[in-house]
């Protein structure tokens, strides 16, 4: 059975994986702010090892270290993808690298399946 701490600490976690994916919807990748959409990946690519170190030290003297575990690698992990992502889609184009499209088809021509 959880306890009222655990409980708020995975709701913590949750809160931070959400948060972490709406700044992804919202952050500008185009346009004239688009440095702004790379320095929130940049960043949080670099916040990722100190919070690594923090959160394997909170496992190690944890009550709950499977669970603490879980939440750190969800948080981490979302860290890791959001912030590559965020850090690499606005710099792509100014090292080569063609944007990503959803649908590999050319545009205007039709798909039958």
């Amino acid at each position: 059975m959880q306890t009222s701490a655990g409980r708020r600490a995975s709701a913590t976690a949750a809160a931070e994986v959400v948060l972490l994916v709406g700044a992804f919807i919202v952050l500008p990748f185009r346009g004239d702010r688009w440095w702004l959409g790379a320095l929130v990946g940049l960043t949080l690519l670099a916040a990722t090892v100190p919070l690594t170190v923090r959160r394997v030290r909170r496992v190690l003297v944890s009550e709950r270290p499977v669970l603490e575990a879980a939440e750190a690698l969800a948080v981490l992990l979302t860290m890791i993808v959001v912030g590559f992502q965020a850090g690499s889609s606005p710099l792509g184009p100014y090292f080569g690298r063609k944007p990503i499209r959803l649908c590999a088809c050319a545009p205007g021509t039709r798909t039958t399946g």
